[in-house]
């Protein structure tokens, strides 16, 4: 019985850090969407103004 409890204790120092690692990963990812969208946002709202303007 102790070997199984030791063993799922280990399973699970195993599978913490990846599931870590995947988790900022993906958190990374959203983020430099998020800024990629938010400059082409403010990219688009300029041109916007720009043509308001010239008419």
């Amino acid at each position: 019985e102790k070997e199984t409890i030791d063993k799922s204790s280990e399973d699970q120092s195993l599978f913490a850090e990846p599931l870590i690692d995947n988790l900022v990963a993906n958190r990374e990812k959203d983020l430099e969407i998020y800024i990629k969208q938010k400059k082409d946002r403010l990219a688009a709202e300029a041109r916007a103004a720009e043509k308001i303007r010239a008419v």
